[in-house]
């Protein structure tokens, strides 16, 4: 039995068809669900597959079934059940996806997929309205003992939950956290200033803190990233 997959990219959706489904898949569209709002990096990740995918292999139509909520949650709870048939592959992001599992919340297994393969990395990072006293994320930490900090993430359990917590527990901190249903929301909380930081992902807002309408203050990982060599 085929199990629930996670969408990889061309090469490994084509090994899928050209196989033993070769003569008769598909027959029709497929739907790809992206566990978060229209608009969202992973939404536009998706989006750029369809478009690529069904410019370069006759026969294939997508059609995108975004489902948001619980950091991500909700859509790969969709995933899982959806029929194991090849028609219903998922774009997910792997930290929310184990981090559920791990939390005990999730209503599904790895098992219940089948992982095609990786599209992107895209580093976490810690980003503060343009017009923020905050530079570093030393001084995150002494904000926050000054007083409350809203931080917006995504989603109880996300991985940007994850890595505000673990913030939280190293700097002897508590955040006032704010769970949104996606990147969108938290992209509009920071350009807004509704917020006083998000930990997001880089190419959520590579384009705003080169635009000047945002400023990102840390990259949470070992190495500089060259898109944000500063």
């Amino acid at each position: 039995m085929l199990k629930r997959t996670f969408l990889a990219g061309a090469i490994m959706l084509l090994g899928l068809a050209t196989g033993a489904f070769a003569a008769e898949y598909p027959t029709q569209s497929v739907t790809i669900i992206v566990p978060s709002k229209a608009g969202g990096s992973t939404d536009r990740t998706a989006r750029l597959f369809t478009e690529i995918a069904e410019k370069n292999y006759d026969g294939f139509e997508f059609v995108i079934n975004n489902i948001p909520g619980s950091g991500g949650q909700k859509g790969f709870e969709a995933i899982a059940r959806a029929e194991p048939d090849g028609y219903t592959i998922g774009l997910v992001f792997t930290p929310q996806l184990v981090a559920h599992i791990v939390s005990g919340r999730a209503g599904y297994t790895l098992d219940s997929f089948h992982i095609m393969g990786n599209t992107a990395q895209d580093p976490a990072i810690v980003v503060v309205p343009k017009d923020s006293a905050i530079m570093n994320m030393q001084d995150l930490a002494d904000a926050a003992k000054a007083g409350a900090l809203t931080v917006a993430v995504n989603g109880i359990g996300s991985d940007d939950f994850l890595a505000a917590k673990s913030f939280e527990s190293k700097a002897g901190v508590e955040f006032n956290l704010l769970p949104t249903k996606g990147s969108t929301e938290q992209k509009a909380a920071i350009l807004g200033g509704h917020v006083d930081a998000a930990f997001m992902n880089l190419s959520q807002m590579i384009k705003q803190h080169a635009a000047g309408d945002a400023r990102i203050i840390a990259l949470l990982t070992e190495e500089r990233d060259s898109h944000l060599p500063d």
